[in-house]
Order: structure tokens, then C-alpha cells, then sequence
């Protein structure tokens, strides 16, 4: 299929260059693009055997350009990959088609797909509140924010990493737990627990533009969720406070834009983490972390 380019009056194909010729996987395959550099290809068509993983070693998105049909009978997993830096919110994607093309695809549909914000760190029970959780975009999930502790305030989700878990400031009283995206948990005063750190970053994004078919077979699996907010640390005695847990890192995005038929016999996903758990000890109660929002699924035919 080609069509012209936003107003420029340029014609390019829907499906990319096919420069990339067909993938069909005989095992699993990792790109190892650096941290925050998107995975680009361009297909003449697509297949994801049964049994087979294709992610990432490095934080960042995958978009595949495809001149023909995509068949998705194994896995997709970019969990816990997203990498927001750089990134505005609501973009439009612009990416271009080979290196050695000056080409780019501005899809309007696809301008306000934005990954879930992440959740926010729980109360400690006295004065120490949870930060709030970052905000998604076009590549990645938000990250989660720290969880309170007795007297000090749990840190915001980062852009790239989750809030800080907040220190005790009262004896026998357990730490923070960190946002997921790997904020750092807050440390225990007096005989209490330090909280643990939080789990996995934000769910990444996945991007196909098929000119033809798009099928997930009944074993097929496409997952961008978010990671789990770091647990509360405990209190070790009455008079102390539980940690709160850390907040659950969002969902990331997938959007499939094809041009034939898209047809899901199993499992497109884009959950947010759940949050961390608060500290369990023998002093005051604190809460858990909220869970990360799920992200965005989109899937549509070109041009309808």
C-alpha cells in the first residue's frame, strides 16, 4: 500500500522497505540496541514460532515495519523495559524507515497512545505520605513512587527511575518501599527494617505497521506490563510504624495498525504492577503501594 506523508505530498510505503527481509524465529531473539535507542526493522513479514521469545537486553521500544503478514504463535515480552527519556507525552511517532532513508511516518491515530502512570507509595499511618507516581508516554509506562515512613514523605516517580522510599525518622520504625523502576527502599530507624527496593521499570512499547494480516495464534503472547512496588520495612516494636510499600510501575503501549485483518486468539496485555507491600512488623499499620495503571492497547485498521 502507499500513501502520501502527512502534507508533504510524498509517497512512502504503509509497510516500510522490507529491508530487513522475513523473520521467522528458530529460537529466541534479544536486540541489543543501548539503553533508550528503539529497536526499528523493517520485515517483509513476521513469524513468531511457538515456544520462542523475542525481547530486549537494553531498556527501549520495538517497531517493526511490515510489508506483509505477522503471525505471533510465541512470545513478545517487554515487560519491565520501558525507558522514557526523551519521549514526549502524546507525540506524534516519527521514526524513520532505514537509516539511509530520510523518510517518516507521522500516523495520526496513534498521536495520544501513552503508557499508564504509575501508582503511588502508601501512608506510613502517622505523617509520612507516599509519592505520586510517574506519568507514561508514547514509549514507556510511568514509574511508581516511594512508599512513607514515619515522619518523611516517600519520593515522586522519576523519569527514569521510581521514587525513593522515605527513611524513618522515629525508632523501631521500618523504611519506605521503593517505586517500581528500581527506586531504592528508605532505611530503618532503631531496630527497624530498611524497605526493599521496587521491582521492575515500566512496561516498554511494542509498534507494528503490517501492510496485511495480523494474527495471535491461541499460544501467542504479547506482554508490556509494569514492574511491583518495593515492600514496607517492618517495625520491631509497639511504639514503632510499619514502612508503606512502594507504588507499581505502569503498563506500557501496543499498537497494531495493519491493513488486512487483525485477528487475537490469545493474550495482548499491558498491565500495570502492583504495588508493594507495607512493612508487617509489631508497631503501627502502614498501607500498601497503589498498583500502576495499565496501560494503552490500540489496534485499527489503516485509514478507517
Amino acid at each position: 500500500m502507499t500513501v502520501l506523508m502527512g502534507d508533504t505530498g510524498i509517497e512512502y510505503s504503509f509497510g516500510g522497505t522490507g529491508a530487513d527481509g522475513a523473520l521467522s524465529t528458530s529460537g529466541n531473539v534479544t536486540y541489543d540496541e543501548a539503553e533508550g535507542t528503539n529497536t526499528v526493522k523493517n520485515y517483509t513479514s513476521v513469524t513468531v514460532n511457538s515456544g520462542h521469545t523475542i525481547t530486549r537486553t537494553n531498556r527501549g521500544a520495538i517497531i517493526w515495519f511490515v510489508t506483509g503478514n505477522v503471525t505471533i504463535n510465541g512470545t513478545i515480552d517487554l515487560d519491565g523495559l520501558g525507558y522514557a527519556a526523551g519521549t514526549a507525552a502524546s507525540q506524534v511517532l516519527k521514526e524513520p524507515f532505514s537509516s539511509s532513508v530520510n523518510k517518516w511516518i507521522e500516523l495520526t491515530q496513534i498521536q495520544t497512545l501513552v503508557g499508564g502512570t504509575g501508582g503511588a507509595g502508601g501512608t506510613d499511618g502517622a505523617s509520612g505520605t507516599g509519592g505520586v507516581g510517574g506519568n507514561g508516554n508514547a514509549y514507556s509506562g510511568g514509574n511508581g513512587g516511594g512508599g512513607g515512613a514515619w515522619g518523611t514523605n516517600g519520593q515522586a516517580g522519576q523519569l527514569n527511575v521510581g521514587g525513593y522510599g522515605a527513611d524513618a525518622g522515629l525508632a523501631h520504625s521500618g523504611g519506605g518501599g521503593g517505586g517500581a523502576g528500581a527506586g531504592a527502599g528508605g532505611d530503618g530507624n532503631g531496630g527497624g527494617s530498611n524497605g526493599s527496593a521496587g521491582g521492575d521499570y515500566p512496561g516498554s512499547a511494542l509498534y507494528i505497521f503490517a501492510d496485511g494480516n495480523v494474527t495471535v495464534g491461541a499460544a501467542g503472547i504479547i506482554t508490556v506490563d509494569g514492574g511491583t512496588g518495593g515492600a514496607g520495612g517492618d517495625s520491631d516494636a509497639a511504639a514503632g510504624y510499619d514502612g508503606a510499600g512502594g507504588g507499581g510501575s505502569g503498563g506500557g503501549v501496543i499498537c497494531i495498525v495493519y491493513s488486512g485483518s487483525y485477528t487475537n486468539n490469545g493474550s495482548v496485555a499491558a498491565g500495570g504492577g502492583a504495588g508493594g507491600a507495607a512493612g508487617a512488623g509489631s508497631g503501627h499499620d502502614a498501607t500498601a503501594g497503589s498498583a500502576g495503571s495499565a496501560g494503552t492497547v490500540y489496534t485499527n485498521k489503516y485509514g478507517t
